[in-house]
């Protein structure tokens, strides 16, 4: 990972342009990181991994994605019928992947260096994911 990259925010942002902004790949991999399957294997569905993240991506975008994560040699797979599938990463890949430069500018969307005055009035409950605008009073 890049010595820049602080926030599982900060991380899948990174991971969206390491896949060309592909949010099912990058969504996939930030899971199985936060999962630990960069360090161990994982034993796991395509349907446990949409439930982990609250199926916004259908279970055949996951199995597109784990497919697509394993050609390009940053997933490893070991399918078991009738039974869960061993996942892990490959850090070396994916580190080779996080390491490309990003594009240069101060409004890189999620990456950016540019204050935006809005976010010091929006305030979002990320338990519930209710939207609040704070009084200006």
């Amino acid at each position: 990972m890049t010595p820049h990259t602080k926030t599982g925010s900060e991380l899948f942002c990174r991971l969206c342009y390491g896949f060309d902004l592909d949010i099912g790949k990058a969504a996939v991999v930030w899971l199985l990181l936060a999962k630990r399957a960069d360090e161990i294997w994982i034993e796991c569905s395509t349907r446990q991994l949409c439930d982990d993240i609250s199926n916004i991506l259908p279970r055949m975008a996951v199995f597109r994605a784990l497919a697509a994560l394993a050609e390009q040699g940053i997933v490893e797979r070991v399918p078991h019928p009738n039974h869960n599938t061993r996942i892990r990463l490959n850090s070396p890949a994916l580190e080779s992947l996080l390491s490309k430069p990003l594009p240069q500018s101060r409004y890189l969307p999620g990456l950016g260096t540019e204050p935006i005055r809005f976010l010091q009035r929006f305030s979002l409950n990320p338990t519930d994911l209710s939207v609040s605008m704070e009084s200006s009073q």
